[in-house]
């Protein structure tokens, strides 16, 4: 059922099925069978309603705007005070659960330069996903990289347990899906997001390799819970981290 509007102008009518804007009418309309000169919503909601209920029924009409934000954030673990940001795309709500990105730098390099450099954000508000860009303490990941005898000595740090700790920061303070938790990082973080395909497979869903690679160390314990599935970039003119390896 609707209330019928009859316009002044020609034989157009408006057909009222709100049950919100018919409530708030009914009285009024009663009192006549044709409504005069109301030939738009808006000037309906100004004759037929109060002003402030004009007000607040247009708020109705007027979807919610979202926008992407930033957020930094910092746990103690194991000692050391480990700091982090967090993306969060125009359709996080903080009730659908979305899934979450791990982007990690490269070795001497830092969050924000993982940030710009890997232009992240971008994809993940267009896609939908969270992106947490953590630091390593420093500016190194404990990805198994020391094997080579040129990385120097390796750090004393628990880098695999720092991310599970994370994941479960994230997942406590956002609406994150702990089933779709995937890992990329670029170089050192490459390196560390297959460490994290070995030896944490049980909360990554996925990783995503650049510029890295498998360290012998790493390869000869890994045994993940399931099979994980992996992609990995790799430049043939790549002096760094060679194409063929590091012997």
């Amino acid at each position: 059922m609707g209330v019928r509007c009859v316009a002044s102008r020609g034989t157009d009518e408006v057909w009222l099925r709100d049950p919100v804007l018919l409530q708030m009418t009914t009285s009024r309309i009663r009192r006549t069978a044709t409504v005069d000169r109301w030939r738009t919503r808006s000037e309906f909601l100004q004759r037929a309603v109060s002003p402030r209920r004009a007000v607040l029924y247009a708020l109705l009409l007027v979807p919610a705007l979202s926008f992407a934000q930033m957020e930094s954030g910092s746990f103690e673990f194991e000692g050391a005070n480990r700091d982090y940001f967090v993306f969060l795309p125009a359709n996080y709500n903080g009730i659908d659960e979305l899934p979450l990105m791990l982007a990690l730098h490269g070795y001497t390099l830092d969050a924000q330069q993982q940030m710009r450099y890997s232009r992240m954000n971008a994809v993940a508000d267009t896609a939908g996903f969270v992106v947490v860009y953590p630091n390593a303490l420093y500016a190194t990941w404990n990805s198994g990289i020391y094997d080579h005898p040129d990385a120097g000595p390796n750090p004393n740090v628990n880098d695999v347990g720092f991310i599970a700790a994370l994941i479960d920061t994230l997942s406590a303070h956002y609406s994150i899906d702990v089933e779709r938790v995937y890992s990329s990082g670029f170089s050192n973080g490459g390196f560390m997001s297959l460490r994290l395909a070995c030896e944490l497979s049980g909360r990554i869903a996925a990783i995503g390799s650049v510029a890295g690679v498998l360290s012998y160390s790493i390869a000869s314990n890994c045994d993940p819970d399931h099979h994980v599935p992996v992609m990995m970039i790799n430049g043939t003119f790549d002096t760094t981290v060679p194409y063929g390896g590091i012997a």
